[in-house]
């Protein structure tokens, strides 16, 4: 496991340590100038159906502490974004903002869209989604929450889950625009939350493709490294 370190970096990125690298991802300490830690997942399925909770604890572990981290980072942000089952927990042991995942937003975009509209969350694997992921939803609104996942044959699968290719960004771009199309000619959607961070990467260019936001990891932790940043006042007299 690597050293906690002392870094100026607004952002501490914690990723998993065996993940292939995807250029503009979450875990690409290069697109928030972050800093980089990691945790072990040997087995996600496994980690996140155990009850006493490894990937808890091993985040736990790794979350800047005041004396050891100095200067530290107004942002910590995950990679995994089932993580958001734990913010609770995360947000209590540690003094910088937690984004545990994308799927924070969801309670505000249920707040900001029309009471008719749903919000599609695209998974990583929908087998592994919970509840639990969605915290402050009010039990009312778990209606208007619509699950995708991209556990099935296709370029995500076998760059994600399988890692048995290189990651595609124009393949799996077309692969996620296909699945938000299809809920779109169904259900009146209006908004699209990207659960992993390595979707993050094509986030952009599928809010070109599409007519309703999309939320992912980078959105969130922009949101409140720019919330937290010291620089020139922009209040009104």
């Amino acid at each position: 496991m690597s050293e906690k370190r002392s870094t100026p970096a607004e952002v501490l990125v914690i990723a998993p340590r065996d993940a292939p690298f995807v250029a503009g991802s979450a875990a690409d300490p290069s697109v928030h100038e972050a800093a980089l830690d990691d945790i072990a997942t040997a087995d996600l399925f496994a980690d996140l159906a155990d009850s006493q909770h490894p990937l808890l604890h091993r985040t736990l572990d790794r979350l800047p502490v005041a004396g050891e981290c100095e200067p530290l980072p107004q942002v910590v942000a995950l990679t995994i974004g089932y993580m958001s089952r734990y913010q609770s927990e995360l947000a209590a042991a540690s003094e910088p903002v937690v984004v545990s995942s994308p799927l924070l937003a969801v309670p505000t975009l249920l707040a900001a869209i029309a009471p008719d509209r749903s919000i599609l969350l695209v998974y990583a694997d929908s087998r592994l989604a919970s509840a639990a992921d969605v915290p402050g939803v009010a039990e009312e609104d778990a209606g208007r929450l619509l699950v995708a996942g991209l556990e099935g044959p296709g370029p995500f699968r076998r760059a994600v889950i399988e890692r048995a290719e290189a990651f595609d960004d124009a393949a799996i771009l077309r692969q996620i625009e296909g699945v938000v199309a299809e809920f779109m000619a169904s259900h009146r959607v209006g908004a699209v939350v990207l659960e992993c961070g390595e979707m993050a990467s094509i986030a952009s260019r599928l809010r070109e493709r599409i007519t309703v936001p999309v939320v992912d990891y980078h959105l969130v932790i922009d949101f409140f490294r720019r919330a937290s940043r010291k620089g020139p006042s922009t209040d009104v007299a």
